[in-house]
């Protein structure tokens, strides 16, 4: 598996994990706001642990921590996620 299929595989996981928990506009809102953040290699999840830490797992963290660190990431996960928002 490429470094850019596993990437692809763990957005869709992370968007549909929201998407089950039904966060998708939260989420949205969310990575809207930090997404100038996401030069500081993932800071937006570090910053919000204390309020990430209630929806997602320390694995999910960590892996949302490495997808959130590139700008181009972040916007194929809201993309993620408005497709899945949009489907309902």
């Amino acid at each position: 598996m490429t470094d850019e299929e596993k990437l692809t595989r763990q957005i869709e996981e992370i968007a549909e994990y929201i998407h089950k928990k039904k966060l998708e506009v939260p989420a949205i809102l969310f990575l809207e706001t930090n997404k100038p953040l996401a030069l500081f290699n993932g800071a937006a999840v570090t910053a919000s642990i204390p309020f990430l830490g209630a929806v997602f797992s320390a694995d999910k963290l960590k892996v949302l921590s490495e997808v959130l660190s590139d700008r181009r990431n972040v916007e194929l996960l809201i993309r993620a996620l408005e497709e899945k928002a949009g489907s309902d």
